[in-house]
């Protein structure tokens, strides 16, 4: 009997540690991108989507190379407080060959109302004659209050697109998280408008 109890606890105690959920680490090129002065490297994820995973990292290609900020900050005394809004606005409209990539990012914060808001939200869209990816989000106090993506290509079409430019793709699923590392030559970069 006390060698069946024993058996019993020896098996919950198994069935109970492989329960705990597993920290997933991203892969070392993401957390580390690689270092060639002849290359400049971007990353992304997605915990979806491949495709939305380079997306991404287009996405903070284009932002490194053509992005227009316009931003305002206000601050009333009120008492000992001070409150305050600020907006600052991230605007891009790039191309890389045929791929066409526009967006905007903003974040507000008000501290003017009864409960303090702040505000974050991203569109952008990538655009050639053989696909289109859009992606959507509103976040007000760190809670997603709306998203909207839709994408009309394939992962192999897109890398083959990307690769016609000379934009190399790495892609690794680590647990639910698709990671992506793209690179491009620094000649090639010259020519992103």
């Amino acid at each position: 009997m006390k060698k069946l109890f024993i058996i019993t606890i020896l098996i919950l105690l198994t069935a109970c540690a492989s329960n705990q959920p597993k920290v997933v680490s991203p892969p070392d090129w993401y957390s580390n991108s690689p270092t060639n002065p002849d290359s400049i490297y971007f990353t992304g994820e997605d915990e979806k989507s491949e495709v939305f995973a380079v997306a991404n990292a287009l996405y903070q290609l284009a932002l490194s190379k053509e992005a227009r900020i316009s931003s305002f900050e206000e601050r009333t005394p009120s008492g000992s407080d001070s409150k305050y809004e600020s907006m600052i606005e991230i605007a891009v409209d790039s191309k890389i060959g045929d791929i066409s990539i526009q967006g905007i990012r903003s974040e507000s914060r008000d501290s003017t109302t009864a409960v303090d808001l702040n505000t974050f939200s991203e569109t952008y869209e990538i655009l050639s004659p053989n696909f289109l990816i859009r992606s959507s989000v509103k976040e007000t106090n760190d809670n997603i209050i709306a998203k909207d993506r839709s994408s009309t290509v394939q992962i192999n079409q897109l890398i083959s697109e990307l690769n016609k430019f000379g934009i190399a793709v790495q892609l690794e699923r680590k647990g639910n998280i698709y990671y992506c590392l793209i690179s491009l030559a620094m000649s090639e970069a010259s020519e992103i408008k």
